[in-house]
């Protein structure tokens, strides 16, 4: 097993720019996602997959026992992710790493999961900090995985190769990106200093929402629309107010600057 891993370190750590382009990925038929990376083009379109003991989610791409796994933002809003990937880390759907056999300075990870499959994944610190309402700001990470069986190994280096070299994978966040009820849809919390919860605004996949207090049975209905980026309230009576959402981190931002995070169960 050692040698196989040891055939992905000389692949992907000895090729130059003008090897990128083996042969095999260019024979390879690719398909575009929604982020700034391809996926073979026979594997499934991408699924959000909720690992509540991290917390992260991932987008899953799959192909019988073959996944290659997104995740935008590893941990919560405070969460630390400094010790991420080690032994128990869980980077797909049903995949937890066993061992680490490489590190590299690129931010690449190589192993085996606790199911015998090889994993291949490169970690991403992110450049832009997420500030909080409480003012603290935290750099999150991002990372791209392939999990397979060695069995697949052949027909898996075009999608190594893919990991090795891209720079950027962070999901597209501008206000061109298509937001729908069904992807905004979820129960949002704002927090107050002592990180307790402060207020809430749940908003449904067709098209209403609510807002109450924590602990309190007061609360407002009200219709919601989406264009680009911002998600507009409108009250019974008509009045209107603009929240900003962001779909990497999962939030809604409130005119006064409030942030609201996604509840995730």
């Amino acid at each position: 097993m050692r040698k196989i891993l040891l055939y992905l370190l000389l692949a992907c750590t000895s090729a130059s720019a003008a090897t990128e382009n083996t042969e095999g990925t260019n024979q390879m038929s690719w398909k575009q996602t929604s982020y700034n990376f391809q996926v073979p083009s026979y594997f499934s379109d991408g699924r959000e997959y909720f690992y509540g003991d991290g917390p992260y989610s991932m987008v899953i791409y799959q192909h019988q026992d073959a996944q290659l796994s997104y995740c935008s933002l590893l941990g919560s809003w405070a969460c630390d992710d400094a010790d991420f990937p080690g032994a128990g880390s869980v980077i797909a759907q049903d995949a937890t790493i066993k061992n680490i056999v490489y590190k590299a300075k690129n931010g690449v990870f190589s192993g085996y999961t606790t199911d015998g499959r090889i994993f291949y994944m490169k970690k991403k610190r992110q450049e832009k900090a997420i500030v909080h309402e409480d003012g603290a700001s935290f750099c999150h990470s991002s990372f791209l995985a392939i999990v397979y069986p060695k069995s697949r190994q052949k027909e898996m280096d075009p999608v190594i190769q893919m990991i090795n070299k891209i720079k950027d994978f962070d999901g597209n966040t501008d206000s061109n990106a298509q937001l729908t009820f069904k992807t905004v849809a979820g129960i949002y919390d704002s927090f107050n200093e002592d990180g307790g919860n402060k207020d809430r605004i749940c908003l449904n996949n067709d098209g209403t929402a609510s807002w109450n207090v924590i602990g309190s049975l007061h609360f407002t209905e009200f219709t919601y629309t989406i264009k680009g980026n911002t998600i507009y309230m409108k009250d019974a009576d008509s009045s209107e107010t603009r929240y900003t959402y962001d779909p990497k981190a999962r939030t809604l931002k409130s005119p006064e600057g409030t942030l609201y995070y996604l509840q995730q169960e």
